[in-house]
């Protein structure tokens, strides 16, 4: 668009330019402006991503088990009550 400014007469190369300048600094703003558009978008979207939703289930801690000697009694308790013990 301004390359072919230098082999215009200088009367019209002003008023081109001018012109030409004007239209460059539109098209800069519309940009600038599409720009922080997109950028606000983007940021809503990972903001919804990161999002809670707290009507799914919770987290399931894992439930502990019984005391290794506790285990050991219950074993040997059963152990002899099999063999006829009470």
């Amino acid at each position: 668009m301004l390359r072919g400014i230098r082999d215009l007469s200088p009367d019209k190369r002003r008023s081109v330019g001018a012109t030409a300048n004007r239209a460059k600094s539109v098209l800069e703003q519309h940009l600038a402006q599409r720009q922080d558009d997109l950028a606000r978008a983007k940021s809503e979207a990972e903001d919804r991503a990161d999002a809670i939703d707290v009507t799914l289930p919770g987290w399931h801690t894992p439930v502990g088990g019984l005391h290794p000697t506790t285990q050991m009694i219950r074993e040997i308790c059963d152990a002899f009550g099999s063999m006829g013990f009470d």
